[in-house]
Order: structure tokens, then sequence, then C-alpha cells
């Protein structure tokens, strides 16, 4: 979705999840010794807003537009 204010992008898959606590907490960081969670990483710095749901399985990010 595209509007005036702001970008939103809507990704689900029908994997099983991963636990995405990590993911929500603390500073954006890669995971296991930076081998993984590099994706999540790059989301929680481009975009203004990173909603989990779903177990991991369906995300939302949004970037507001200046």
């Amino acid at each position: 979705m595209f509007d005036e204010q702001r970008l939103i992008i809507e990704v689900q898959d029908h994997g099983s999840g991963f636990d995405c606590g990590p993911a929500l907490t603390g500073a954006p960081r890669l995971l296991g010794g930076g081998s993984r969670g590099f994706g999540i990483f790059l989301k929680r710095m481009l975009m203004d807003e990173v909603v989990y749901s779903e177990r991991g399985s369906r995300i939302q990010l949004v970037k507001r537009l200046a």
C-alpha cells in the first residue's frame, strides 16, 4: 500500500515461522555470530516500523515519507 504519507509492505509465507521476540527487542543486531539475522537487521535499520505476527511468518514494514 502506498499513500502520500507512507509505504506499507506486507509479506507472508507458509513456513513454520520463528521466535520473533529477539527480533523485536533491543538494538538491531546480527544473530548467530553474523551468519544469520541479516535480513532482520536490514529491515529494522531501513524501515520506520517492523511488525511481526503469526510467529514470524507474516511481517509488515512501514516507511514514513517526508
